[in-house]
């Protein structure tokens, strides 16, 4: 039983069941309100035949509950990323209220009539819809994820037995020479601004792909004693070392081409990222795997290969 206790979030999980529940009933406490207003009955969302005013209601806060429960309960499950999570949470909410918002519109549009009609108010639903995507949006953005003791939290453990990890970092920028970032520049400016006149979103695109070029061939690499991440124009994390596996570290200068290129290249289990030919750090890996890491120096490159090994206890030795 504890396992199962454990693999729930005991808070979303109480969200998750609890809210499509009370807005359901807040619903049906809604529409008694309307019960003499639609003698004939309401189409079901404003599709299909009239149906009697109670299994109206009854249906509304069925499909509600349902599908309410049915996303958020996946949002409370541990086994869910904390990122999925928060937007299940969140899409549960906006649903959910989305489900409220149609069957509300269909009561309003046909309410008052003296013949049966099918058809939903379109401002009702319109403003509850939009209601209930920003609702979504604030419980995505504001739900924390409970979540177990995982890899983060054995490093902030190790961290806070020896201090000496917090400093034992290095972070740089690896990014193409400036000749190679400006010729990139003139191949995208120069036909841009010959276009201008003629064709400017064609002016602009040029551009725009000569700084994503760019963007694509820079990455910001960030270390410790646990892992290495380069992040693709500082941003977007392309290659991860998880240096529990690190065998040995060391620095050199590479051709690039030999590793498949500039930027990310991936082949079975190697990995590199480089800007361009020129110091990088070696690293191999205990399953056989391996990884390039540029560098924008040969003393940057030999203090990564030292801190990496630092990890692994090895002597920076590495097989190019």
């Amino acid at each position: 039983m504890k396992g199962t206790r454990d693999a729930w979030d005991p808070v979303a999980l109480r969200f998750g069941l609890g809210f499509p529940v009370i807005l359901a009933v807040a619903f049906l406490i809604a529409g008694f309100v309307f019960r003499n207003e639609v003698p004939h009955g309401v189409a079901l969302a404003g599709i299909g035949n009239p149906v009697p005013y109670v299994m109206y209601l009854a249906v509304a806060a069925g499909s509600i509950v349902l599908v309410g429960v049915l996303i958020a309960m996946q949002a409370a499950r541990r086994a869910v990323s904390p990122l999925l999570r928060r937007i299940l949470l969140g899409f549960a909410v906006t649903a959910t209220l989305v489900l409220a918002s149609l069957f509300a519109a269909g009561i309003l549009a046909q309410a008052g009539t003296s013949t049966p009609v099918t058809g939903i108010d379109p401002m009702v639903f319109a403003s509850g819809s939009g209601a209930a995507v920003a609702m979504g949006f604030v419980i995505a953005f504001t739900f924390r994820p409970d979540e177990q003791w995982n890899e983060r939290d054995d490093q902030a453990l190790a961290a806070e037995l020896d201090p000496e990890l917090l400093r034992d970092s290095l972070n740089y920028w690896i990014k193409p020479r400036a000749s190679v970032i400006v010729m990139i520049l003139l191949v995208g400016v120069l036909p841009g601004a010959l276009l201008l006149p003629f064709v400017p979103w064609l002016s602009a695109v040029l551009v725009l792909l000569a700084v994503l070029a760019i963007g694509a061939l820079s990455g910001l690499l960030d270390a410790d004693r646990f892992t290495a991440t380069v992040r693709l124009a500082g941003v977007f994390p392309v290659l991860s070392v998880d240096l529990a596996h690190l065998q040995g570290a060391v620095a050199a200068v590479v051709e690039a081409k030999l590793y498949g290129g500039w930027g990310i290249r991936r082949q079975g289990t190697k990995a590199s990222f480089l800007a361009g030919s020129g110091p990088a750090v070696v690293v191999r890996m205990d399953d056989g795997g391996a990884y390039v890491i540029g560098a924008p120096n040969e003393a940057r490159a030999q203090e990564l290969a030292d801190l990496l090994n630092r990890r692994s206890g090895a002597i920076g030795q590495a097989n190019l």
